[in-house]
């Protein structure tokens, strides 16, 4: 209990928070142990509850408000034990942003500051309860819990209502013919002992059994209980109180109902149904209180001979005048004799004359206040898959995702989408839903997805999947990601209870909060392994912002595979540049996942990946292994053998990962060499013998693998793969500069303008240490301001540079030497605002002026920089290519810019999560490439895999040697991949390779691409390649300092010293290049506010058209 104590102080240690909001169900004690998600959801509906909220955490420290993801062990949901209490069953957190979990889970009541101590208090009573029945155990606490444990209390509530059904139709037909029912006196008694102990079950197990028995409902239980025992009684009265007890029998069954109407039912089919219902037990009940009241008098009248009492006594008959008088009509045909009769009738009249138009008046308000999406309902089809997208669905994020899911690349299988929002859909979504493309395939619920109800019109259980979106242009990440991965847990759950598991998509923002999810799923699936994918929108864009800065290009190559563009659909008019011919065939690239065939697993990796491309002109670049339910996958392992030892076990599988055009391509791999004849095979394994030495996986390598598969097994520590202190070596006094203008140490460095708090996972891929010691390139910071906890995080790595100042500022970037850096990036979050009037094209201005800025002062320099909207991107392309790309209407990624790989635009991570769809481990590929794969890899896994062969390749980009200038592209992959088992992924094309005049990447090049000495390759390398290119002599001149460095030629080298010197030297013409460009930014800011206006008239256009159209219709 310390650790809960621990995170209330820290609660309280903080006053100047914000508000949160806390569940305050009130749920009563009978149901509080029920160990379901969806069951405490729906109890925060009710009101008639007990108020309090638990804290729980499993770590014994307290917990910082500065959150390390390395020490945390928090525990999302608690799985419940015998001795565990309902707290264990809430929704829980390990630090200061518990409070935003629990707030997701329940945003309708909140607190402030006042209510703080009474939460605090209500938390520690909790606690000491909690202690005492544990340390107790209490028969009461015993006997809850097994009552409530899997399906038994509504195993009884069903019985409850089944016998209570039964005996109530038998005892209308006893109303007929009374003497062949003298049996049903003894039924009844015994079903009546059976509801008595289900009433004193409750009584035992309520939290105020003597309140529970004032309540209304129970009183009715009891009356229909305990009088029908005394129905073997000779006395009239009493019998008619026996009969009396029997009519309220309907309300059990009512009851019944009721609960599975409001668990099961949007609002307006359930007040429909409970109108139904509450209708038709009064008509039964008063019918039978009529018939007892009048019966003894129409009798006797009738039998002094009275006409029109004949038969009146029957039960459809006393029927057919209850809902006569209930609808007010008054036939007169039938009327009461007695004056407790007409007392009654006079009663019946008056209560449905207030209770009618209430329900009515509560059904009209539901109708009115509901919209036809909250009532719509999906249908699946078995012949088409449909996936379920819930979370923060906005058009933009929904579009790239649509244009993956439904692409042409996947295959014309038809498929659908439900999207579950609570809101209703704005006018931009209504028109991309009713847009001819997706019309069909779109299905749109306005609902919660934490609500089962909700869940089930989605037909969830069905689904093949389940996307959760995040909003990733949030100003408070934290709360978002927190929200996310509590509705996460909830799907998960409902799914579990339903015999489902389904997989999930979740994006999230905050690469610490990943740990968030995976202690929630141990503790809901301890003994599962989990095959959800978790999309983290800030590490991936950090590491491809980052590994630009070593591999100028990655971001296009990277989108290139990620994103479907198929056949090339621009006309051949308007693509007359050989370039962009090349760049446009790279594009029509992905990445596919085959098995591996028995007739190419006798090789080893290099040679397949050389024999593929050959044959098909397709890349296999990665390796899949599967042992049972595990999986390892590894980036060109080499000279890896795979032997076909390995096909006579069921539980192993390899799969390749291909690099080609289409499905049909990885198709024809899959079969590759089924065809070939025996005398063939035979002479292509004979040629393999010169690869004695290389490791081959047999059944005792496998056996390894699967021992060392410990889910158990600690991580291997980041220290082991990146030049990283365990300890912070220096302070930001320390590293803080005025000025590095004309340093000599700090040269060919990274500018990173501006700060962001995932500024660490920027740095981490520059400090890996495959990259060797020589390659580690100085960072410079160049900021206004840097937060203690920002700073905390990245004052391990060495070599870092602080500069105070605007990189908006020329003099700024000139104090951080940028005329002789390497590369820039420009990092900014803070011109992201939560209001989504600020979400237009001009969020992105201040990126676009500090990218002019740094242009300005060094023109040659690579810039990587983030765009929200991809359609900015014209405002920073030359001159030349603007007029083009408004003359024909250019997309972005056609552009130079993004071909050169110089702008990353986060509409990759929605169709990378699309992708992940399609192909299951994709982004464990592409984690891979970015940052190795290894410091998420077991450490003993690790090692097995070191000692059978297994070996893990890093990316890189070399020049091209000189023996294969002017050769074909074919030449230079064989002799990579069998001489140096490298596998080339692509080609980096610098200005004059062809007839471009700025980088671009070329995906996987034709075979008969003719190489040049302006051309970079991408390489998959086990090792340093240092080695390759002191032996090719490429690593001579600026090449030396690192491989990866944008290298001019003589006349460009010299062009910028020139620039630079003359910079430096003459302030006039510095003073008068500097109006200059206040001029251009003038212009460019007023075509801005330009384009934003005829954007918003644009809008505005639209909505009216479309409301005067929904008004004429």
């Amino acid at each position: 209990m310390n650790s809960n104590k621990n995170i209330l102080n820290s609660l309280h240690h903080y006053p100047d928070e914000k508000p949160v909001e806390i569940p305050d169900p009130e749920i009563p004690h009978s149901q509080k142990q029920e160990n379901t998600i969806s069951h405490f959801q729906r109890n925060l509906e009710n009101n008639n509850t007990e108020k309090g909220v638990l804290i729980k955490s499993t770590d014994k420290e307290k917990i910082s408000p500065n959150f390390n993801a390395e020490k945390s062990k928090t525990l999302m949901f608690i799985e419940k034990k015998p001795q565990e209490t309902l707290s264990r069953n809430l929704p829980v957190a390990s630090n200061r942003s518990s409070s935003q979990l629990v707030q997701a889970a329940n945003p309708g009541n909140s607190i402030g500051h006042g209510s703080e101590e009474k939460m605090i208090s209500r938390a520690y009573s909790i606690e000491e309860n909690e202690e005492e029945v544990d340390e107790n155990k209490t028969i009461r606490t015993k006997v809850d819990l097994y009552y409530n444990e899997g399906y038994k209390r509504k195993i009884i509530e069903f019985l409850v209502a089944l016998l209570s059904f039964i005996t109530f139709i038998i005892f209308i037909a006893s109303t007929y013919n009374p003497d062949n029912f003298d049996w049903f006196n003894i039924v009844d008694t015994i079903c009546c002992s059976f509801f008595i102990l289900e009433i004193l079950l409750n009584f035992f197990l309520a939290q105020h059994p003597w309140l529970f028995l004032l309540e209304l409902m129970t009183i009715a239980d009891l009356i229909t209980c305990v009088f029908p025992i005394f129905s073997s009684m000779d006395n009239n009265g009493v019998k008619k109180m026996v009969e009396a007890a029997r009519s309220f029998r309907i309300l059990k069954v009512s009851k019944y109902l009721s609960k599975s109407i409001k668990n099961n039912s949007n609002e307006v089919a359930k007040q429909v149904s409970i109108m139904i219902l509450y209708i038709l037990s009064q008509i039964l009940i008063f019918t039978l209180l009529f018939r007892l009241i009048e019966n003894d008098y129409v009798k006797f009248y009738a039998n002094l001979g009275v006409p029109s009492l004949q038969n009146r006594s029957e039960f459809h008959e006393i029927l057919y005048f209850t809902v006569v008088t209930i609808a007010t009509v008054g036939f007169g045909d039938i009327f009461p004799v007695t004056e407790l009769g007409r007392m009654l009738c006079t009663f019946l009249v008056v209560l449905n004359f207030y209770l009618i138009p209430k329900q009515t008046n509560e059904l009209i308000k539901y109708m009115s206040t509901s919209s036809v999406y909250s009532r719509e309902i999906y249908k699946s089809n078995v012949e088409i898959p449909h996936l379920v997208i819930c979370g923060n669905v906005s058009v933009d994020s929904l579009t790239n995702f649509c244009q993956e899911l439904f692409h042409e690349d996947h295959g014309l299988q038809d498929r659908n989408a439900v999207i579950i929002q609570q809101s209703l859909p704005g006018q931009d979504m209504k028109i991309f839903l009713h847009s001819g493309v997706y019309e069909v395939s779109l299905k749109y619920l306005q609902g919660n997805p934490i609500f089962e109800k909700d869940l089930e019109r989605s037909d969830l259980n069905s689904a093949v999947a389940c996307v959760i979106m995040t909003d990733k242009y949030t100003e408070d990440p934290h709360p978002v990601d927190h929200k996310n991965i509590l509705l996460s847990l909830y799907i998960k759950k409902y799914l579990l209870n339903n015999n489902t598991n389904k997989q999930l998509f979740i994006q999230l923002i905050k690469p610490e909060n990943k740990i968030h999810y995976q202690q929630g799923i141990l503790s809901i699936m301890p003994n599962q392994i989990d095959s959800d994918q978790i999309i983290i929108v800030e590490e991936i864009k950090m590491n491809l912002l980052s590994k630009s800065c070593l591999i100028p290009g990655i971001i296009t190559m990277i989108s290139n595979l990620v994103i479907s563009a198929g056949s090339r659909d621009v006309d051949a008019e308007e693509e007359t540049s050989p370039w962009q011919k090349e760049y446009s065939d790279g594009r029509g690239h992905e990445i596919y996942r085959t098995p591996l065939n028995d007739y190419l697993k006798d090789k080893s990796f290099t040679q397949i990946s050389s024999l593929i491309y050959k044959t098909y002109n397709a890349i296999v670049f990665a390796l899949e292994i599967q042992v049972e339910d595990q999986t390892i996958i590894r980036l060109n392992p080499g000279n890896f053998y795979i032997d076909k030892i390995v096909g006579d076990r069921d539980d192993v599988q390899v799969f390749i990962y291909i690099i080609c055009s289409d499905r049909e391509w990885a198709d024809k791999i899959e079969n590759y060499g089924k065809s070939i004849g025996k005398e063939d095979e035979e002479k292509k394994v004979k040629n393999l013998s010169k690869f004695d030495l290389m490791f081959k996986l047999n059944k005792t390598d496998i056996r390894q693998l699967e021992e060392g598969m410990d889910p158990n097994n600690e991580l291997v520590e980041e220290e082991d793969d990146y030049f990283i202190e365990k300890q912070i070596i220096h302070n930001n006094v320390d590293v803080k500069k005025d000025s590095i203008r004309n340093s000599d140490k700090i040269t060919k460095h990274i500018v990173v303008c501006g700060t962001h708090p995932s500024l660490y996972y920027f740095i981490l891929p520059l400090r890996a240490k495959y990259l060797g010691e020589e390659n580690q390139k100085k960072i410079v910071i160049l900021a206004n301001d840097i937060k203690k906890e920002l700073w905390d995080s990245i004052s391990r790595f060495k070599d870092i540079t602080l500069i105070n100042g605007s990189p908006l500022n020329t003099y700024d970037l000139l104090r951080a030497n940028i005329e002789y850096a390497d590369k820039a990036v420009i990092l900014d979050c803070d011109n992201i605002k939560s209001d989504s009037s600020f979400r237009n094209e001009m969020a992105d201005s201040e990126s676009i002026f500090v990218y002019k800025a740094i242009k300005k002062c060094n023109k040659n320099i690579q810039i990587m920089t983030e765009l929200i909207y991809a359609t900015n991107i014209e405002f920073l392309l030359p001159k030349n290519e603007l007029s083009l790309f408004k003359k024909n209407n250019m997309q972005y990624e056609t552009t130079s810019l993004f071909a050169g790989g110089e702008v990353y635009i986060s509409s990759i991570i929605d169709t990378l999560t699309c992708q992940a769809y399609y192909n299951p481990h994709i982004v464990t590929v592409l984690h891979q490439l970015l940052t190795g794969g290894k410091n998420n890899i077991n450490a003993g896994i690790r090692g097995i895999c070191e000692n059978v062969g297994l070996k893990q390749s890093n990316l890189w980009q070399i020049p091209i040697p000189e023996e294969f200038i002017n050769k074909e592209f074919v030449d230079l992959y064989t002799y990579l991949a069998e001489e140096a088992n490298m596998i080339a992924l692509g080609l980096y094309r610098l200005a004059g390779a062809q007839d471009n005049e700025s980088p671009y990447v070329y995906t996987n090049p034709e075979r008969d691409t003719r190489l040049s000495h302006r051309d970079r390759v991408f390489v998959l390398a086990i090792d340093n390649i240092n080695s390759f290119l002191g032996k090719h002599n490429l690593n001579s001149n600026k090449q030396k300092s690192n491989m990866n460095d944008y290298v001019m030629n003589h006349d460009e080298a010299e062009l910028l010293e020139e620039n630079k010197i003359i910079n430096k030297n003459t302030p006039f013409k510095f003073l008068e290049e500097n109006i200059n460009d206040i001029k251009n930014n003038i212009e460019l800011l007023n075509t801005m506010f330009k384009a934003l206006k005829e954007t918003i008239h644009e809008t505005i256009s639209n909505a009216v058209k479309q409301e005067v159209s929904s008004l004429l219709q």
